[in-house]
């Protein structure tokens, strides 16, 4: 019964929606680094790592009676971890400017200097980001919990740029995507601005300058 005041929830708010377009499916970065970078998102959200959430978990959408209620993405990218669909944003946003990546998968949990350590193995400058919260929450109205911390890596683990994103905003509901799309293009606009932040972007400069020497 929750499931199903949660589906007619959903239809509801997207009503006559549109789908949202390619380029809000990805983050966008202005300058592709210069060589092949491994991508990789650990996800330490604490519903996670006890066992209480599924790895695919965004969020919940309440019933007409507040019932919270976990409601899987549709199509393939609802049951591959939330964390590896972040990764899979940056990794586009990087190829379509031009670059390559490689998403490199890290257990949930793993500690950073750990993760640092086996990205090194790779040999390749990477773009590592911990997620310790991302939530969202949608009734009549939606709010969205996030909180990141993105380090930009040598080939050899060390970090070259680390800066923490944090907020708690609370988007309108989308009168022309469903739930699922309006949040993905919120994913899509605070990963770029990720991407776009001074340290992170002098970082990846950087690396185009390692790179040519």
């Amino acid at each position: 019964m929750r499931t199903i005041f949660a589906i007619i929830a959903v239809m509801f708010l997207a009503g006559c929606a549109s789908p949202l377009p390619l380029e809000l499916k990805t983050a966008r970065i202005d300058t592709a680094p210069a060589e092949e970078i491994s991508v990789a998102v650990v996800d330490h959200r604490d519903f996670i790592l006890n066992g209480d959430k599924p790895a695919w978990f965004e969020g919940i959408i309440r019933s007409v009676y507040g019932i919270p209620v976990n409601l899987e993405r549709p199509g393939a990218d609802g049951s591959q971890p939330f964390a590896r669909y972040l990764a899979t944003m940056i990794e586009g946003g990087i190829e379509k400017s031009g670059g390559q990546a490689v998403i490199i998968d890290l257990p949930p949990g793993m500690q950073p200097e750990a993760a640092r350590e086996f990205l090194a193995r790779e040999k390749r400058r990477a773009l590592l980001t911990i997620m310790y919260k991302s939530r969202y929450d949608v009734g009549f109205s939606a709010d969205y919990q996030y909180d990141f911390v993105m380090s930009v890596l040598d080939a050899e683990g060390r970090v070259m740029a680390e800066e923490r994103f944090s907020g708690w905003p609370r988007p309108p509901l989308s009168d022309t995507y469903t739930i699922f799309d309006m949040f993905t293009e919120i994913y899509s606009n605070q990963l770029s601005q990720m991407l776009a932040d001074p340290a992170i972007s002098a970082a990846l400069q950087k690396q185009i300058a390692a790179a040519a020497n």
